[in-house]
């Protein structure tokens, strides 16, 4: 028999998981869960890997380094999953809208989710400026898709936890993160029951590189 998630106490009974639109400040989470001792799973952080990314973004952004880490699954995704399902206090970066066999992994055991809240302009502003993409003209349209897909997938954790004890979730704020890393940090580690100490947690968070603040918005990307 499942242990009913609101009894765990152990860290081997569950799974730890970021959910997050891309440029919602995702990488940065994990880096921080990893720092509290969650075991993240990625394939995307080897040297080699990490030295031609980096070159990729001095051509295109100049000295501007989007993301310092990016902590994803890019090679034998459902290897890894399994790997994440088998090892007590792991988890993963998860891209929403989450679907599929994704899903089936996340809800197959007991599970904690942080999922990463942000202002939609931010994001579109964000997404438009990294992937080059997503034309004024479209703006609109692209702010409609991100306020659903953050909706929906809000609503489809609520449902999880109201039918499923084992999936219990806390919606993070970019902003929370970037203007009191201690307090937002401190309850995060609570929340996953991390045993670390969290200095080094609150070390990686950098402000100062954080980009396309709403209420700069109007001096462009």
């Amino acid at each position: 028999m499942k242990p009913q998630f609101g009894n765990i106490k152990e860290l081997n009974l569950f799974n730890v998981y970021v959910f997050s639109l891309p440029r919602s400040g995702s990488s940065m989470m994990t880096g921080i869960l990893e720092k509290l001792g969650v075991k993240m799973v990625y394939t995307s952080e080897e040297p080699e890997k990490r030295k031609k990314m980096d070159e990729q973004y001095k051509k295109r952004l100049g000295e501007y380094n989007p993301n310092e880490h990016f902590y994803e699954i890019t090679e034998n995704p459902f290897e890894n999953w399994m790997k994440i399902i088998n090892t007590p206090y792991s988890g993963c970066k998860v891209i929403i809208p989450v679907r599929g066999m994704i899903w089936g992994a996340i809800t197959y055991k007991p599970s904690k989710i942080i999922m990463m809240w942000r202002d939609i302009e931010e994001i579109r502003q964000s997404q438009q400026a990294f992937y080059r993409g997503n034309a004024e003209e479209e703006a609109e349209v692209r702010r409609a898709y991100l306020r659903t897909a953050l909706v929906a997938t809000k609503l489809q954790l609520e449902n999880a936890k109201k039918n499923k004890k084992i999936i219990d979730f806390m919606i993070i704020e970019y902003r929370d993160v970037l203007d009191n890393p201690k307090n937002t940090i401190k309850n995060i580690a609570k929340f996953i029951n991390s045993q670390n100490e969290i200095d080094e947690a609150i070390a990686s968070v950098k402000p100062k590189t954080n980009r396309f603040k709403k209420e700069e918005l109007e001096i462009g990307i």
